[in-house]
């Protein structure tokens, strides 16, 4: 009972019974909390927020602090503001939490001894060298259409990788017309560039399939092409007036359409 942590005779926090049951953090969060002078009903508090109520979005922030090095709020920010597609936004995501399964990632979980990179097999497998150290991973970063060296970026942490893909043009390319669309073209490139070396990654990994780089090359060009391509579109579609209802001829039907597949069938509904 709580009672039990107060000394009777002090009506303080009985620290030596505290340091023998709780964690330091543990005992900081007690020791907050002012004991009051007449009884009163016990209650849980969640020391993790800030109202002391329980939250699975608090628990969930709690359980992965230690995991998260990207530290710096603005990181985020600055993420989910790219004008990339959903599914390379939650890619750069997991990338920055450290939430992607590596070998180095996976081998304490799964009790394997093994951590050699899926590519090169020379070396433990972490995300910063399978991105930017792997000899293959250098290959497909060279092979682009920028021929980036990613040996001369120094880059060390997840928050280095994320910051890389938020501004990738070097010092002197910073006075060129036009660089906002210039950067977030090299962003497209960045994400995809890292995406396309995860894939085959994990074609190695899981489906035993030949390394072929031109192959990769090939494919990360045209998916840059199609990601650019639909952005320009998507900014044409943006900067037109707002369209306002209206009427349409005499004479027209609008069709609703919606279909569901069943293991024995497929129904298609349309409703005029």
């Amino acid at each position: 009972m709580v009672e039990s942590l107060i000394n009777p005779t002090t009506k303080e926090w009985d620290q030596e019974f505290l340091q023998h049951l709780f964690d330091p953090e543990s005992i900081a969060g007690i020791n907050k909390i002012v004991i009051p002078m007449s009884l009163t009903q016990d209650k849980l508090i969640w020391m993790k927020d800030p109202k002391g109520q329980f939250t699975v979005k608090s628990s969930y922030r709690a359980n992965h602090v230690s995991h998260l090095n990207v530290s710096n709020a603005g990181v985020w920010h600055n993420l989910w503001k790219l004008k990339l597609h959903e599914r390379l936004k939650v890619f750069l995501w997991r990338i920055g939490l450290g939430a992607l399964p590596t070998k180095k990632l996976l081998a304490p979980r799964m009790g394997s001894h093994d951590t050699h990179c899926h590519l090169c097999g020379a070396t433990e497998e972490t995300d910063i060298h399978l991105f930017f150290e792997c000899p293959l991973s250098r290959a497909i970063w060279f092979g682009c259409s920028w021929s980036l060296r990613v040996d001369c970026l120094n880059l060390s942490s997840r928050e280095d990788i994320l910051k890389f893909a938020f501004d990738p043009l070097p010092c002197n390319l910073l006075q060129v017309h036009n660089k906002k669309d210039l950067d977030m073209r090299c962003t497209i490139q960045v994400a995809l560039t890292l995406e396309a070396i995860w894939n085959l990654r994990n074609l190695v990994a899981h489906g035993n399939a030949d390394i072929n780089i031109l192959t990769t090359l090939k494919g990360l060009e045209l998916k840059a092409q199609e990601h650019v391509k639909n952005l320009c579109i998507e900014e044409k579609v943006n900067s037109r007036e707002p369209s306002c209802w209206s009427l349409p001829p005499f004479g027209t039907i609008k069709l609703n359409v919606d279909a569901a597949v069943y293991n024995e069938c497929t129904k298609l509904a349309v409703v005029a």
